[in-house]
C-alpha cells in the first residue's frame, strides 16, 4: 500500500499517512515536495512517477 502526501500537507494528514504505511504490510510513504493536499493535481508528473515506481517494485 502506498500512502502519498504533499510535503506542505497538514501535520494531521501526514501523521495519518505515516501510521497507515507503518501498519499495512509492505506499506510505504511517499512525500512529494512542493505539493500540499493534492499532490496528484499539484505535481502530476512526480505523483505518477512515484506510483509507477511503487507498482513496478511489485511487478505490477
Amino acid at each position: 500500500m502506498l500512502a502519498v502526501v504533499g510535503a506542505a500537507d497538514g501535520d494531521d494528514h501526514r501523521s495519518m499517512a505515516e501510521r497507515l504505511a507503518a501498519l499495512v504490510p509492505q506499506g510505504e510513504l511517499a512525500v512529494i515536495d512542493d505539493a500540499a493536499h493534492y499532490p496528484n493535481v499539484e505535481r502530476p508528473q512526480e505523483f505518477n512517477r512515484v506510483v509507477a515506481d511503487f507498482l513496478a517494485a511489485y511487478g505490477l
